[in-house]
């Protein structure tokens, strides 16, 4: 498939290897004229708004820029599908380096959410949320975390227009608030509460929190703490996720916050 990618200047390039695919798109792997490898994400049929989550993520990530946040390169139509270029990172995602990895070393499961942490603060500071925080959509490379996937990204307490003000709920359930779960538009405190059980399962192995689940462990809240407590994390890692995770007078309100209490 030839077709050409708008970069500053016009690139053409050749799609060969597929890299990964879900609902909503097909990503290839670059393997053209570019000085830099791309991941080209392309609009699926498998998902009725498709094109629209593409494009909307095309538009989030045009305007970041950030060390912990993939780094866009371009989008545009391929017939009548959107796709979206961005820079090419070869790692694992952290749920597949959870489990090469566990038990994780604490000093290890800080650095990175540390980074996750600052790649989220930056999206705060533009009034944004990422809205589909979750293992799968961060890659890990070199020790270093990348966010990815913004397709849900929006202004905070904003609902995207097929969401139909929160009768549809999109995103990766076992990481789902249970505000979202009742319809309320993504706020940053959902983003800190995804951290939350990202960094639980650095000491777990495991989700929190399965699809199947997902109400019942919200409102059954001491299951989540016998979690919490079982997990290999020291006391003091236990009481920053209980901060993260669960809705009281001392929770954190901001991502800086967890940088800070790591430091």
């Amino acid at each position: 498939m030839q077709i050409n990618l708008g970069i500053r200047r016009v690139r053409a390039f050749t799609l060969k290897e597929m890299i990964g695919f879900g609902s909503e798109a097909d990503v290839f792997r670059e393997v053209g004229r570019c000085n830099q490898p791309l991941s080209v994400k392309i609009a699926s049929d498998r998902l009725e708004h498709s094109n629209l989550l593409i494009e909307n993520e095309a538009h989030i990530l045009s305007g970041l820029d950030h060390p912990n946040i993939i780094k866009y390169m371009g989008h545009g139509k391929i017939d009548s599908k959107s796709f979206l270029a961005t820079r090419l990172v070869e790692g694992v995602d952290l749920e597949d380096y959870i489990k090469a990895h566990f038990p994780m070393p604490e000093a290890q499961a800080c650095s990175l959410v540390k980074q996750i942490a600052s790649a989220l603060s930056y999206v705060h500071s533009k009034g944004l949320v990422h809205a589909d925080l979750a293992v799968k959509n961060i890659l890990i490379a070199e020790d270093q975390a990348i966010l990815l996937d913004f397709s849900f990204s929006r202004p905070e307490k904003s609902y995207l227009a097929f969401e139909e003000n929160g009768k549809f709920i999109m995103g990766t359930l076992s990481f789902i608030s249970l505000d979202r779960l009742y319809g309320d538009p993504p706020s940053v405190k959902d983003d800190i509460f995804a951290l939350g059980l990202i960094f639980l399962q650095m000491f777990t192995g495991r989700r929190a929190i399965t699809d199947h689940d997902t109400e019942t462990m919200h409102l059954d809240q001491g299951l989540l703490h016998l979690k919490i407590d079982g997990s290999t994390a020291s006391p003091a890692i236990k009481s920053l996720i209980r901060k993260m995770v669960f809705t009281s007078g001392d929770n954190l309100r901001r991502a800086d916050e967890i940088i800070e209490a790591l430091k």
